[in-house]
């Protein structure tokens, strides 16, 4: 790659307009007019929308505040928090805009491609820059004047509408298959209301079971906190963050050594097939522990290992998840700072049962789905390595 023609220069050496947003109180606000971009609004390269929790100014605010309008294709960059430096370009959102003073306002020269500067932000090159700059003891940010000095590598046009191009592509393939996986999830769903019916009204006439019947072991997490290590070992200690939409988050995972990973599973040691479920916080998530890992329990969940003659994992699983449990964790939650379930309750939760040859035929076929899904998900590792290669080689080399 030639890049003898390449100029580095400031951002506030490229842009023909940079300022922050507007200082907006919560008494400034109101329920509709002029919408408010926050920093929650900037993902790192893409627009949050939020329509739902958005915020807004009225026209008689916008004047007596003397608020400066945002367009789509304005480009804007988070001052804080995490990752610090993140931006987006504002698409339409068919309504009149501002940002908040937390937000700087980028419009560019002619001589850099908006896209092509919204990906020099996630680069490590970028990255570093902003960490030197980042003041502040609890809550880290970085001030517009010494974001303005923020060097930007600028090659040719040409040249950056190439780079654009080729990330951008990868981008939309890796954005195909995080939705062909939601849809896997979705099909998953769906499968479990045809077959079962909704488990809230019971429709099929099912009978029910408590919990604990259904079980060999509902076991409680260890109630001390993990000594958790700053690296991967083969023993996975999995929390409640870990617990997401019925799957494994690995991104937040703890891993412990072998003598931590000995006496957290005194009490029980997890198994394969073993449904984790979260009791405490975030209440109701539950995943089914995978093959090949040595796992062990951190704070606030809850271990079942169903009795296989009565009941599947994975019917259990799904029925865990559904709004037939949901309503019966809200009609035992503990009032406290934190929202948690006792396994008292828990073991006598109500669970319809169908007959156990149409559950196994249900297990049946989510292990298909479940198997599409790892496919999906490593063709998904390799083009993130791949779009992570490319970034490297374009910014940080």
């Amino acid at each position: 790659m030639d890049r003898t023609r390449w100029n580095y220069k400031k951002i506030i050496e490229v842009t023909t307009f940079f300022d922050d947003g507007d200082w907006i109180e919560s008494d400034d606000q109101s329920d509709s007019g002029i919408r408010l971009i926050q920093t929650g609004n900037i993902g790192n390269g893409f627009f949050v929308d939020k329509s739902e929790r958005a915020k807004y100014i009225s026209e008689n605010t916008f004047k007596r505040l003397r608020c400066k309008k945002i367009y789509k294709g304005d480009c804007l960059i988070s001052r804080l928090p995490d990752p610090i430096g993140r931006s987006c370009i504002v698409p339409d959102v068919s309504a009149k805009m501002i940002t908040a003073v937390d937000c700087s306002i980028l419009r560019f020269k002619d001589i850099i491609n908006p896209y092509f500067f919204v990906y020099v932000t996630q680069s490590k090159y970028y990255k570093e820059q902003i960490n030197k700059f980042s003041t502040g003891a609890t809550r880290k940010r970085i001030s517009r004047k010494n974001l303005g000095t923020i060097i930007t590598p600028l090659p040719p046009i040409n040249v950056q509408q190439t780079i654009v191009a080729e990330l951008d592509k990868l981008n939309e393939v890796i954005a195909l298959k995080h939705k062909q996986l939601a849809d896997l999830d979705s099909l998953a769903q769906s499968l479990f209301y045809e077959m079962f019916g909704d488990p809230v009204v019971n429709e099929q006439g099912w009978e029910v079971k408590k919990l604990d019947t259904l079980c060999t072991h509902i076991v409680d997490c260890p109630h001390s906190t993990p000594k958790k290590v700053d690296k991967i070992t083969p023993y996975p200690c999995i929390r409640t963050s870990e617990l997401k939409g019925g799957n494994i988050s690995w991104d937040t995972m703890q891993y412990l050594e072998k003598d931590e990973y000995d006496v957290r599973i005194a009490r029980l040691k997890p198994e394969a097939g073993d449904i984790v479920f979260g009791r405490e916080g975030t209440i109701g998530d539950a995943v089914i522990l995978p093959k090949g890992y040595f796992f062990s329990l951190g704070q606030r969940t809850m271990l079942l290992r169903t009795n296989e003659s009565m009941v599947t994992n994975t019917f259990l699983h799904r029925v865990i998840l559904s709004e037939w449990v949901k309503k019966q964790i809200r009609s035992v939650n503990v009032s406290s700072t934190v929202a948690h379930v006792n396994i008292k309750d828990f073991k006598l939760f109500d669970i319809p049962l169908p007959p156990l040859p149409l559950q196994k035929s249900f297990a049946t076929k989510i292990a298909k789905i479940e198997a599409e899904k790892q496919r999906v998900k490593s063709s998904l590792k390799d083009l993130e390595t791949l779009l992570a290669s490319r970034m490297q080689y374009w910014f940080d080399n």
